[in-house]
């Protein structure tokens, strides 16, 4: 389990500082969302994301170190991968959406079939993963709260 701690605090200091990096060095892009029917476009900054998975990634990082809840040392990693390639494969979504299907379409091209597959295997298995990563957290607190208070 310490490995998955270290990986956990490592993770969510690379987040920050990715966070800080977009921050001083990044363009003005953002992420937008306007919904169908609607005149109101919402957005996030690129590093706004960065900030809360870090800030997840270091609660997860506290939790398993307290050492005070027994969770399982078979899923802690499994949870820390799965959420670490929702995240990169999310990322790696947008940038393939951003890089070849946004720009070809402003060019007036069309994308080509295996970037609009990676961006769909991004934008749609990385939150998948991630919440599998999750879902398998949650199952080992609820699996492990019991043995806690019996202990």
């Amino acid at each position: 389990m310490p490995r998955t701690i270290t990986l956990f605090a490592v993770s969510s200091l690379v987040l920050l500082v990715l966070g800080l990096t977009l921050t001083r060095y990044g363009t003005n892009v953002a992420m937008s969302l306007t919904l169908p029917g609607s005149q109101v476009t919402r957005g996030i900054s690129l590093q706004t994301p960065c900030y809360g998975l870090a800030s997840l990634f270091g609660f997860f990082a506290c939790l398993y170190a307290i050492g005070y809840i027994p969770f399982s040392s078979t899923l802690a990693p499994w949870h820390f991968w799965l959420s670490s390639a929702g995240v990169v494969l999310y990322a790696v979504g947008f940038v393939a959406l951003g890089r070849g299907g946004m720009a070809a379409a402003r060019a007036g091209a069309e994308s080509s079939q295996g970037v609009l597959w990676l961006a769909f295997l991004g934008l749609a298995g990385g939150p998948l993963s991630f919440l599998l990563g999750q879902a398998l957290f949650v199952f080992d607190l609820v699996r492990a709260v019991p043995r806690m208070v019996h202990s």
